[in-house]
Order: C-alpha cells, then sequence, then structure tokens
C-alpha cells in the first residue's frame, strides 16, 4: 500500500484498507516521519497491530517485484506536504502507470526522466496548478484519471486542466463522472479499461508497438458518449472520456 503523503483525502481511508485487506508493506516518505499528526500516528499504530512494514522512502529507486514488472520510486522536493509526495511508476511490457500525488507544476517539470505513459493518475485532482503543459507533453498519456468528488468545493478538475490534457491527446476519466476506474495490463502490452458507471464504455486497445508507434485496434465497436450524472451541476467537458474517438475498442 502507499500513501503519496498524510492529507486526510489521502489517508483516511488507510485505517479500513489495514482493516479488511491483508497488506503486507506500507510505503511513505521519510519525510513525514515521526508523524506530526494523530491521523498519521494511529495509522502507523494500526499498520504495527496488523504485522505490516512500514518502508520509509528516502531516496528514488528502480526494482523488480516479480518478472517484467518493472517499479520506479521516486520522491518529489518542495516546500508543501502535496510537493513531497511519494511518486511511482510502475511499467509491464509497453505499458505503465504514473503516481503522482499531488504535486504542483515545478514538481512535475523535475521529473525529466519519466517517458511517455500508458496511464497517468492526474496530479493534485485536477487542479489548474498542476498539469503542467511541458510535463504532459514529455509523458502524453493515452489516459488520465482524475481523482475528484461530485461538485467538490475546489472545483477540481479545473476546465484548464481538462484542456492541457486534451491537448496532448489524454482520454480523461474522473471519478466525479465514471465512478471506480479500473485498469488491466498483460504482457502482450495490451490494456483494459473499466468504469463503474453505467455511461462509462468498458474499453479494450492495445498500446502502440514501439518499433513502428502504430495502434493495432483489436475490435470495433459502436460508440457512444457519456452523459451528466444525475445531481451535477458541472457540464461535461470535452476533454473528458469521449467515447467516439476510441478507436478499436469494444464494450465487453
Amino acid at each position: 500500500m502507499l500513501l503519496t503523503h498524510p492529507d486526510a483525502d489521502h489517508l483516511g481511508g488507510v485505517l479500513e484498507v489495514l482493516k479488511r485487506l491483508n497488506v503486507g508493506a506500507f510505503w511513505l516518505p521519510r519525510s513525514f516521519l515521526p508523524p506530526r499528526g494523530t491521523q498519521l500516528q494511529e495509522t502507523l499504530a494500526a499498520a504495527q497491530h496488523h504485522g505490516v512494514s512500514v518502508l520509509p522512502w528516502v531516496a528514488p529507486a528502480v526494482f523488480v517485484l516479480s518478472p517484467g514488472i518493472r517499479w520506479w520510486v521516486g520522491l518529489a522536493e518542495g516546500d508543501s506536504d502535496n510537493d513531497r509526495s511519494l511518486l511511482v511508476r510502475l511499467s509491464f511490457g509497453n505499458c505503465s502507470v504514473l503516481f503522482t500525488g499531488d504535486i504542483g507544476a515545478m514538481s512535475e517539470r523535475r521529473l525529466s526522466q519519466v517517458g511517455q505513459t500508458t496511464l497517468l493518475k492526474v496530479s493534485h485532482h485536477g487542479s489548474r496548478f498542476s498539469s503542467d503543459p511541458l510535463f504532459l507533453s514529455r509523458i502524453r498519456p493515452r489516459f488520465a484519471v482524475v481523482s475528484a468528488g461530485s461538485n467538490n468545493r475546489y472545483g477540481h478538475p479545473h476546465p484548464n486542466t481538462l484542456e492541457r490534457l486534451h491537448r496532448v491527446g489524454s482520454e480523461v476519466l474522473r471519478t466525479d463522472f465514471h465512478g471506480r476506474v479500473d485498469f488491466t495490463f498483460d504482457s502482450q502490452g495490451r490494456y483494459r479499461c473499466e468504469s463503474a458507471l453505467d455511461f462509462a464504455e468498458a474499453v479494450i486497445a492495445q498500446t502502440p508497438s514501439p518499433t513502428d508507434g502504430v495502434s493495432t485496434p483489436l475490435f470495433d465497436r459502436a460508440a457512444r458518449r457519456p452523459s451528466q450524472t444525475a445531481g451535477s451541476s458541472r457540464p461535461f467537458s470535452s476533454a473528458c472520456l469521449d467515447a467516439q474517438s476510441l478507436s478499436g475498442c469494444r464494450r465487453f
């Protein structure tokens, strides 16, 4: 289990995860230890109670946990807790996922070692102060997932952020519209995307070949554009998942 930083909206559900799931290890940045707040103190005590190994990260590392699955773990640098988030990139075959916590644009620009990415967990819930254009042009995510509550008081994700993602060709999925989003990868460079909500079509596609850069469609299907969720006053952005643009996909 990874904790990018101890803000309540990231730490709040960890106790329940520790109670309900068999967690082997708990990763977090060393800079947040010893814990300053009671919530993190209680979480670390619960981890110890459940026999979970707490692994504080102090420096970037690259390692392999199982054949073909490569992990890069890094630490952002900054003055705020957000900008000291734990960073993780997981790659398997031609597919990769990048988790950026709540870092801002300056920290994103420092990630020069991160290349093109299949899936990006968008920084800071789609805040306008993250998703730097230079950073996005470097990683060019095929999919970008924004974790944000419906009608949240911060206005996440910001329209400017969605537009920047749209410019680099990312298909954006938002938890405030699509609910839980699941991605599955295989060693052949294929990935599957499924959403909890009816209007988010299940998607299967093949990543571009590293030699020709061309995405080969696996299936064709009639597409449907998602509609606005009930009770949401925010219009569905054109940068959100547009099923019409997902060639080589099908319902399954």
